[in-house]
């Protein structure tokens, strides 16, 4: 199994760890915020934060609605 202090769920879980880990596992500490990784997905422009789980969820970025 995978060890991680980051939720590995919805479309993530289907990543491979080389996917994240350009190098050696413990050698760099991950960031586990979603503008970490994903800056240039964002279509936003950063306007809306770095916040992105208040109208995203980790399964699709697509056809996200801003959470109650």
């Amino acid at each position: 199994g995978r060890s991680t202090r980051f939720a590995l769920d919805g479309a993530h879980a289907q990543v491979e760890c080389a996917g994240c880990h350009l190098k050696p596992a413990g050698e760099v500490e991950l960031p586990t915020d979603c503008a970490s990784c994903h800056a240039r997905d964002d279509v936003h422009d950063g306007r809306f934060g770095r916040d992105c789980a208040r109208c995203h969820g980790s399964v699709t970025w697509r056809g996200a609605a801003p959470r109650r």
